[in-house]
C-alpha cells in the first residue's frame, strides 16, 4: 500500500466541475420551488387558472425560470470553484495536500492511475 499527496489541481478543471454541480443542484430547486407553486395554485380559489393551455404556459415559464437559476448557480458554482482551487493549491504546497492510500489490485484497467 503506498500514499499518495494530491499537492496541486488544475484550477479551470476543478471550476467546471464544480460549476455542473452547482448547476443540476440549482435546475433541481429551481424546478421544485416554481413548480410547488405552480400546483398549489391550482387548488387556491382566489387565483382563477382557466384553462390548461393557461396551466401549461406556466409551467414552461417555470422550467424557463429554472434553467435561468442553473445558469446563475452554475456561474457562481465556477467562480467558487476558482476561487477553492486557487486557495488548494497555494495552501496544498505549504501545509500538505490530500493524502490518498492506494493499493494495488493487480488490474490492468485502473480507474485513477497514480
Amino acid at each position: 500500500m503506498s500514499v499518495k499527496e494530491i499537492k496541486k489541481i488544475k484550477v479551470i478543471s476543478w471550476a467546471n466541475i464544480l460549476a455542473v454541480i452547482y448547476a443540476c443542484f440549482g435546475f433541481l430547486l429551481g424546478a421544485g420551488i416554481y413548480l410547488y407553486f405552480l400546483i398549489k395554485s391550482l387548488f387556491r380559489r382566489d387565483i382563477l387558472i382557466t384553462s390548461w393551455w393557461e396551466w401549461g404556459s406556466n409551467f414552461v415559464y417555470a422550467l424557463f425560470f429554472a434553467f435561468l437559476i442553473a445558469l446563475f448557480a452554475a456561474f457562481l458554482g465556477w467562480i467558487w470553484g476558482l476561487l477553492c482551487g486557487f486557495f488548494y493549491n497555494f495552501f496544498a504546497v505549504r501545509l500538505g495536500g490530500i493524502k490518498l492510500e492506494c493499493e494495488e489490485t493487480g488490474n490492468k484497467n485502473k480507474l485513477f492511475n497514480f
